[in-house]
């Protein structure tokens, strides 16, 4: 497949790691209960992001006429590996950002007690446990 075709998903895997960055840096400056515009601001571009990998997914699948493949999930074998490999990314973003989402909200909230829930969130924000590594490395190679 055309590596054209992918650029700007991948693209969108660089800008995610970059704002990820702010937000870490981002929630190590967080006073307790005070709402953070800066990171509703990083929250508001992870989102935008994340709609473009969706845009981008779709419109590919749309190019490469597999809708009906991806319906019926016995026509699997025919989907290529390469399609199959930004749905699975695309979801596991989805994931990573509606933690992010709840990050947000509890850090922002006036119930937020802790600096211990602080640091546990801003380590969690790091952390991205729902990205695979192998998943995004194999994407950017396409």
């Amino acid at each position: 497949m055309d590596s054209r075709l992918f650029a700007k998903f991948k693209s969108c895997l660089d800008a995610w790691a970059k704002e990820n960055e702010k937000g870490e840096h981002c929630l190590s400056r967080q006073i307790l209960g005070k709402p953070s515009s800066d990171l509703q601001d990083i929250l508001d571009k992870l989102k935008q992001l994340l709609d473009t990998m969706v845009e981008e997914y779709t419109t590919i699948v749309n190019q490469l006429g597999l809708v009906e493949n991806l319906r019926n999930d016995e026509s699997k074998a025919d989907t290529p590996k390469e399609v199959i490999l930004l749905k699975s990314c695309v979801d596991m973003y989805d994931q990573e950002y509606m933690i992010k989402e709840c990050i947000q909200n509890i850090v922002s909230g006036d119930g937020f007690a802790t600096q211990q829930h602080l640091a546990n969130s801003a380590a969690l924000w790091k952390s991205e446990s729902y990205l695979d590594e192998q998943i995004q490395q194999e994407i950017k190679k396409l």
